[in-house]
């Protein structure tokens, strides 16, 4: 009967038409996951340089902080040097001031003995 042939043939390409959409859409669906394994790819890209320029902005910091610490200890040892050059000078005018002192005591103690050698005599 050529209806039933008629209707086989359309069922026959019905059929050939759903297989071909099966394996279109497995080869989309194929697709969106190699595309989806491309992203994480990416993603992990991205968030391992983002990780990279973090550390790298965190180095800059303790690179920025240890200068500033540098900078504070040569302050710091510019202000103990001039400390100690002023300690130096004041030792050495009370050295002098000492000297001074004793000076003045020898020549009094001398006086006294010069008087006294005279009173005796």
């Amino acid at each position: 009967d050529p209806e039933v042939a008629g209707l086989a043939h359309g069922m026959k390409a019905a059929a050939r038409t759903a297989a071909a959409a099966e394996t279109a859409a497995q080869a989309v669906a194929d697709q969106v996951r190699d595309m989806a394994g491309t992203v994480g790819d990416q993603r992990a890209a991205v968030e391992s340089l983002q990780a990279r320029v973090a550390d790298h902005a965190l180095r800059r910091e303790v690179a920025a902080e240890v200068a500033a610490v540098q900078q504070c200890t040569e302050e710091a040892a510019e202000r103990l040097r001039g400390v100690e050059g002023e300690a130096a000078a004041q030792r050495a005018a009370a050295a002098k001031a000492e000297a001074a002192v004793l000076a003045v005591l020898d020549n009094t103690t001398t006086d006294l003995h010069e008087r006294m050698h005279r009173m005796e005599g």
